[in-house]
């Protein structure tokens, strides 16, 4: 299960995310639709702990992203929308070599 609690972001002045609040049960699939600038690349960054939201609670699996935060992202895959590293690596690839840099059993 993944649980956002009244999250809030802000990079300087600019409000991000305001008191975002949503939950997806287990094996339930979601997706995010908005316009540009509306926050869900912001919130898909909290998700996996490359972000840390400035207010509220983000639980993964019943971890705390606040607390737990190490533990999250070993449960967590991520593939930016432009992984400009490796621009050769198809998106499997590079996930398996995203997961070998952290150590995390490749399945």
């Amino acid at each position: 299960m993944i649980e956002c609690k009244e999250v809030s972001m802000k990079f300087g002045a600019f409000k991000a995310l305001d008191k975002v609040s949503f939950r997806v049960p287990n094996e339930k699939c979601y997706g995010f639709l908005g316009q540009n600038g509306a926050g869900k690349t912001t919130v898909l960054r909290m998700l996996v702990g490359l972000l840390r939201p400035n207010q509220g609670e983000i639980l993964v699996a019943g971890h705390s992203l606040r607390t737990e935060r190490e533990q999250v992202k070993k449960l967590c895959g991520y593939l930016p929308q432009r992984p400009e590293f490796y621009p050769w690596l198809s998106g499997e690839e590079f996930l398996r070599l995203s997961a070998e840099l952290v150590g995390v059993p490749v399945r």
